[in-house]
């Protein structure tokens, strides 16, 4: 992965020239390794970056942001660094990811929002300690999937709770605002996950659709490619039906 802007965003495409850009924010405990294969997958006029929060690989050792504005804080000059006018952009974030890119969407003017297995929330968000028999379980599967040796599980585990609770503790109280997005947004959910009742309707004053695929609620890491390509038919989609207002509608 090359990385830019301060190791801020990790560059996982960049073409020459783009028709959309696609800004990816990781769920808790996890930096831009957990989008690895999506530049195998994502069509070759997409331009893809993921973000990289403090206190996780190429930023191990940083501070955790201490709340989810003062991070984006940081990120959203990076990503206007990155950014080139003329592509749409879209902003995804995979389950407590969806509130940065929510964050990001409000101050950027993105042209559309992915939130993925993540549901709506009532009031200020709150969570839980990482349930650690759950996240065991999960890194066993990828560390045996990876080759590393089983000897290291426990350190891994210890690892990935601490920049999860990292996550949770910037999260925690973040309420936005309702009806604070101009865009579209597109909630896609695996059909073996359970997401928060409730609509994505409530943040947004424009569209917004819920879209199961196959999968449970890490699917963009082992099977992304049906969320690839529903939102790629979406783009192609928008890119034919411009709204006579300069806005995009997907």
């Amino acid at each position: 992965m090359n990385t830019s802007t301060g190791g801020m965003l990790a560059r996982l495409t960049d073409p020459a020239t783009a028709t959309l850009e696609l800004v990816l924010f990781p769920g808790a405990g996890n930096g831009p390794s957990a989008f690895s294969g999506w530049q195998r997958l994502v069509p070759a006029v997409w331009r893809v970056a993921v973000v990289c929060l403090p206190g996780r690989e190429s930023r191990v050792g940083e501070p955790f942001a201490p709340s989810v504005p003062r991070a984006v804080d940081e990120v959203v000059p990076a990503i206007r660094s990155w950014h080139r006018p003329g592509a749409l952009l879209v902003f995804l974030g995979h389950s407590l990811g969806a509130w940065f890119a929510l964050e990001a969407a409000l101050r950027m003017a993105a042209d559309l929002l992915v939130p993925v297995g993540c549901g709506p929330r009532e009031g200020p968000l709150t969570h839980g300690d990482p349930d650690l028999a759950l996240l065991r379980k999960a890194i066993h599967e990828q560390v045996v999937a990876a080759g590393i040796e089983p000897d290291l599980l426990d350190e891994v585990v210890e690892a990935t709770a601490a920049v999860m609770r990292g996550d949770i503790a910037a999260c925690h109280g973040y309420l936005p605002p309702h009806a604070g997005l101009s865009c579209d947004v597109v909630a896609y959910h695996g059909r073996d996950d359970r997401p928060a009742a409730g609509s994505w309707a409530r943040y947004t004053r424009g569209r917004a659709d819920e879209v199961e695929v196959g999968g449970d609620h890490h699917f963009v890491k082992r099977t992304p490619q049906e969320l690839i390509r529903d939102l790629d038919r979406r783009v192609r989609r928008a890119g034919r039906v411009p709204d006579g207002k300069g806005e995009v509608r997907w």
